[in-house]
């Protein structure tokens, strides 16, 4: 077990209830430049997981340094599944101290099946203006699981969005139905524009 292993599980044990006892006890056993090491090792990790991101949470605990340090990356990759997620970081991001908006690079919807109210809309309207450093390469990717047919992808969407799919680097299809040859292009040409992107499938169907 490594030195990075050792204080992940030694916070581990004392992230829940800090106090001062532990805090003390992690400086006393670790050099200033092991410590350095280690942060750089965290901070430059990848952490797409709930508990992955709960973890380094806990580490930017520590100090207000650390918290600049850690907090980064726990933001860096955000998945969103509903709307009531898009409120809840919008409303992270609204606060004045807040600096999450600058911390997101990528963003990961995912969407099983119609939702009881559209949501997918309010990311390019409400959300994407707001981020300024979100990967100009792969911004966005859309992961749609659905049994019924699918003819284009605004039909998540209460009203067609011109620019709605322009953030879109990857659409992902699970379980997708296309009736015709004629709207699988459809979706496909959706996606395409106006800049390239690609589209995948797992379990895919054509009634044609």
């Amino acid at each position: 077990m490594g030195l990075t292993d050792e204080y992940w599980r030694y916070c581990s044990d004392f992230a829940s209830t800090p106090t001062t006892s532990a805090l003390d006890r992690i400086g006393a056993r670790l050099s200033e430049e092991v410590l350095a090491r280690i942060l750089f090792l965290i901070q430059g990790g990848h952490y797409s997981g709930k508990k992955e991101k709960h973890e380094v949470g806990q580490l930017a605990l520590t100090c207000r340094y650390w918290a600049t340090k850690c907090q980064p990356p726990i933001f860096e990759e955000i998945w969103l599944s509903s709307g009531k997620d898009v409120d809840q970081l919008l409303s992270l991001m609204a606060s004045p101290l807040s600096r999450v908006a600058g911390y997101i690079k990528w963003l990961g919807l995912f969407q099983d099946e119609p939702p009881d109210a559209p949501w997918l809309h309010l990311v390019p309207l409400r959300l994407v203006p707001k981020l300024s450093r979100l990967d100009t390469a792969r911004p966005v990717d859309l992961f749609l699981s659905t049994t019924a047919a699918i003819r284009s992808i605004h039909n998540t969407l209460p009203r067609s969005y011109p620019s709605f799919s322009s953030h879109f680097s990857i659409l992902y299809l699970e379980n997708a139905h296309f009736n015709s040859f004629a709207d699988l292009l459809h979706v496909v040409d959706e996606i395409s524009l106006p800049k390239e992107a690609s589209m995948q499938s797992s379990d895919m169907a054509c009634n044609f």
